[in-house]
């Protein structure tokens, strides 16, 4: 079923185009375009394989808590099924799915029957945690997609080579290295097309190799439709021709026109399989099997058992053409390996699809989800190098528990939002959404806390017998950089001074607000710490001073606002001597826009004031906007660093209010670049970046993307040529602007990114209620909502280390770390672990999944694009080094050498090291 969340996500200028696909959604075909196909006696196919399942949304019918007790009895029955009919399959469709039911199972000879039938290929489990916005999701997360499917091995052992995700219409181009290095081989989705997505390799080239920019690559069926995909057997092809839709089940429902309804199940069923044929026929298919998804919503395994498999029997038994065999995926993939291998093309590319657009409903909680992404691993990494000081065993729990409540938020159902019609009550809506409140508010705080513990105690290492008030600003990357470092100065005291203990320099230091100051922390090693005195002084601390004016400046900007609503009008880059916005544009950098449908709506600014204030650390423009709800923006220019920083704040409370319950407001904020024609659009994507239309599939939608971690504009015709990169913090996601192309793909960019802030719907149609006005989405959280950006310029192409570098260091700011009274580093600057290739980046260092105290699992990652020698130096004592597979646990190579490694373009390279505790301690450091 086609959630409304999903038709919520669509942006504005889709809207139109897919009203008549609403329509055929939810009203069905119509006579016309469903009747009788010619009988085809020359297709080349002469089999239809079948693959029975359910499609399991995490939410979507009843609020997540509720739902997942419910697998219990739905896997005991496919069991009972299995158990009763040699001929009947299963495939289970998420690991979340099983580890539920597990939960539920306390009985072990059930559990060994289960695990019976899976050896026996009856039943078969997709090896990835859950259907998901693969977009969405962290680098580090997404690379841990087969994980829980390594850890249920010791209860039910089956092979990690498959993986299955249904009901989004697309995928990031990293899943295919994240799959193949997980040891899976296989894969099928079943796309939903709601809003577009999916590919036009549908149906000809499937099944397709799709390959990584690394050079893994994994075979994929891809089936996709109006119905969403996955239910393809039921509702387009209708193998099953007595099923009714779940969604209806006291009406005459049959997904086969009425006017079928006279004819037998055999004919009924003929013209579906004539439909099918005369489509791939059509297209060119050169093989002799096809795979069709025989799923719905939370359907029962009495479906195949009083359906389908009594309606493929008689089929077959009367001679029918093709055969129809009921199977899993491995029948299909087997039967295409062993006769057709070397024969499947091959593709690489991004296609997304987008739905996780409809997390921009709960901005807030989409703002704390992907911040604890991004801390989860640096966490992980500070645990660790503590259990070599504190001279203990790492726990894990604590973060394990966040990381599943991300999981769950990142699921494709996961986000606030009002239920699609008539589905639930408007108590179970609140419900889903205070859980999904909770899972990312615990996520975020559980990662704080332990971060907060963790740092104190590591770079506690030694007495200080001043009892000075020390600071330290810990990089949470692993190369050098300088960046702003926050703390807390309370009202009372009038000033500080500030000293780089290693240097031994006083610093600057500006208030920023009543209880903040800010300095710039210069040369933090890479995943290292630097150290600094804070001394009250007897003068006052420097405050900016504020004047009334639309111009700030500093050695590389000087930059303009409007003065109707502080949008920017002028950006000019002193290095480059070049103006980078277009005067005569028509959206200005950092304007608001608001979007309902196709339809631009006015934002009302209220009443400006604009400051600028000038301070030794930065310079800014605060633009202050009375009864708006954009209450106010402020843009800096931090004194030593070439970027140009903007936090703009949104009050929901004070937005219009949205009338109609299929309708919603988007606001957007604009990010235009002025070029000599058409720029270059970069995507960053985690293993480094992929040009938009260029490195998409065929067919895939290209009106927006997820930048991970920044998004790159490069000149084409400008001499000499010039990039700007920007990266985002509280959104995610950009609508990318650009003319028509072929087949209604992107044609020319337009040089502006539009990151969506927020969508607020304010109506729900509810089981119980009707129609009915929700007061939130995302119970529990403030109103205001803080979207920030960086924006820096550069000459030359693309340069993917400098521009990930600048996202990476937006996403995660210097921490700063009080230090307990009377204790200090041993040292006033180090680091733990660095690398010396600039385009190796470190992602993660974790106790390892084996269990042995002495294993530790290193995640790194080249970013841009080429083959790299490099060396990996800690304060750690390595005694052994390993690669694995991506879930640890594989080991592939052994006898490595830390100042020996090599990585292949875009490579995620995992590293089993043995670090021994007896070995390694700095407690007793100078």
């Amino acid at each position: 079923m086609i959630p409304l969340h999903r038709f919520k996500t669509a942006p504005a200028f889709w809207f139109l185009f897919f009203v008549a696909a609403i329509a055929v959604a939810l009203f069905g075909a119509s006579p016309a375009s469903a009747g009788p196909q010619a009988r085809r006696d020359d297709s080349k196919i002469e089999t239809v394989y079948v693959i029975p399942s359910s499609h399991w949304d995490l939410g979507f019918l009843t609020p997540p808590e509720e739902l997942m007790p419910r697998l219990k009895p739905h896997i005991d029955d496919v069991i009972a099924n299995c158990k009763a009919d040699p001929e009947f399959r299963w495939t289970v469709e998420s690991i979340w799915q099983l580890q539920e039911w597990l939960s539920l199972t306390k009985d072990p000879k059930l559990v060994e029957e289960f695990a019976r039938l899976v050896r026996s290929g009856q039943v078969q489990i997709s090896s990835v945690w859950g259907s998901m916005h693969t977009e969405f999701m962290g680098t580090e997360q997404l690379n841990r997609l087969v994980y829980a499917a390594e850890a249920l091995q010791d209860r039910i052992p089956f092979p990690r080579d498959f993986a299955m995700m249904d009901d989004v219409p697309g995928f990031s181009p990293r899943l295919p290295q994240v799959l193949a290095r997980s040891g899976v081989k296989y894969f099928l989705t079943g796309s939903n097309l709601f809003i577009g997505g999916g590919t036009s390799l549908h149906p000809s080239k499937n099944p397709f190799y799709w390959q990584s920019a690394d050079g893994s690559k994994i075979l994929m069926w891809q089936t996709q439709g109006k119905n969403g995909g996955y239910p393809e057997a039921i509702a387009d092809y209708f193998i099953d021709p007595v099923a009714k839709d779940p969604y209806k089940p006291n009406e005459d429902s049959y997904f086969h026109p009425k006017e079928w309804n006279a004819l037998s199940s055999l004919e009924i069923m003929q013209r579906g399989i004539d439909k099918l044929l005369d489509e791939y026929q059509r297209a060119g298919y050169p093989y002799d099997a096809v795979l069709l998804m025989y799923l719905h919503d939370f359907i029962p395994p009495t479906w195949e058992r009083d359906q389908l498999l009594p309606n493929v029997r008689a089929w077959n038994a009367a001679g029918k053409r093709p055969k129809i065999v009921v199977a899993t995926p491995a029948e299909f993939f087997r039967h295409m390996e062993s006769k057709y291998a070397g024969q499947f093309p091959t593709y690489s590319g991004d296609w997304t699809g987008l739905w996780s657009e409809v997390k921009t409903n709960s901005a807030g909680m989409s703002a704390k989800a992907r911040w604890t992404q991004n801390h989860i691993p640096v966490a992980e990494t500070v645990a660790s190098l503590l259990s070599f000081k504190a001279g203990k065993t790492v726990s894990s729990d604590a973060l394990e528990s966040a990381s599943l409540s991300l999981l769950k938020y990142d699921e494709h159902s996961g986000a606030g939002q009002y239920g699609w019609p008539k589905i639930m009550t408007r108590q179970e809506v609140e419900q889903q959404n205070r859980e999904y409140a909770q899972y990312t508010n615990s996520a975020k705080k559980i990662v704080e806390d332990a971060l907060s513990h963790d740092l104190t105690e590591l770079l506690d290492e030694k007495r200080d017998e001043t009892h000075r008030e020390l600071i330290a600003a810990f990089n949470p990357v692993s190369w050098k950089r300088s960046g702003l470092v926050r703390f807390r100065v309370p009202p009372s005291q009038l000033a500080v001074h500030v000293v780089d203990l290693a240097s031994g320099q006083p610093l600057e230091v500006q208030r920023i607000s009543a209880e903040g100051a800010m300095f710039l922390a210069e040369a933090v090693p890479g995943f290292g710490y630097r150290t600094y005195e804070v001394t009250p002084v007897a003068k006052p601390l420097v405050s900016p001073q504020a004047t009334k004016d639309t111009f700030v400046e500093n050695a590389y900007y000087r930059l303009q606002v409007r003065e109707e609503d502080g949008a920017i009008i002028s950006w000019y880059d002193k290095q480059l001597s070049r103006q980078l916005l277009d005067p005569n544009g028509h959206d200005k950098m950092n304007e608001l826009l608001r979007w309902q449908g196709m339809k631009s709506l006015p934002v009302v600014p209220g009443k400006i004031s604009i400051e600028r204030k000038q301070g030794p650390v930065l310079n800014q423009l605060v633009i202050r906007r009375a009864d708006s709800y954009w209450p106010e923006t402020a843009i800096s220019l931090p004194a030593g660093k070439k970027e140009v920083l903007v936090e703009n704040v949104l009050d929901r409370t004070r937005m219009p209010h949205v009338e109609n319950a299929d309708q919603a407001d988007v606001y957007a904020f604009a990010f235009p670049v002025k070029f000599t024609g058409a720029s270059q659009l970069w995507i960053g994507d985690g293993i480094g970046f992929h040009r938009l239309p260029q490195d998409y599939l065929p067919g895939a939608r290209m009106d927006g993307a997820a930048p991970e971690p920044s998004a790159v504009f490069t000149s084409k015709e400008d001499s000499p040529p010039f990039s700007v990169t920007l990266a985002q913090r509280g959104s995610f996601y950009v609508s990318v602007p650009c003319s028509p192309g072929p087949i209604g793909g992107c044609g020319t960019f337009l040089n502006e990114l539009r990151p969506n802030a927020m969508r607020k719907p304010d109506k729900g149609d509810t089981k119980d209620q009707g129609v009915v006005e929700f007061a939130t989405t995302e119970p529990g959280f403030l109103s205001t909502y803080h979207f920030d950006f960086a924006l820096s310029s550069a000459s030359g192409e693309l340069d993917p280390v400098s521009s990930y570098r600048s996202g990476a260091e937006f996403e995660l700011p210097l921490l700063a770390v009080n230090l307990t009274k009377g204790t200090r580093p041993a040292r006033w600057a180090g680091d733990y672990l660095s690398i010396d290739s600039p385009s190796v980046v470190l992602l993660d260092l974790k106790a390892s999944v084996d269990g042995n105290p002495d294993h530790f699992t290193i995640r790194l990652q080249e970013i841009a694009g080429n083959h790299t020698s490099f060396k990996l130096f800690s304060r750690l004592k390595i005694t052994e080094l390993a690669r694995t597979a991506m879930t640890e646990k594989l080991v592939l190579e052994t006898n490595l050498s830390p100042q020996s490694l090599a990585v292949e373009p875009h490579e995620t390279l995992t590293l089993r090291a043995t670090i021994p505790h007896d070995r390694n301690s700095w407690r007793s450091e100078p």
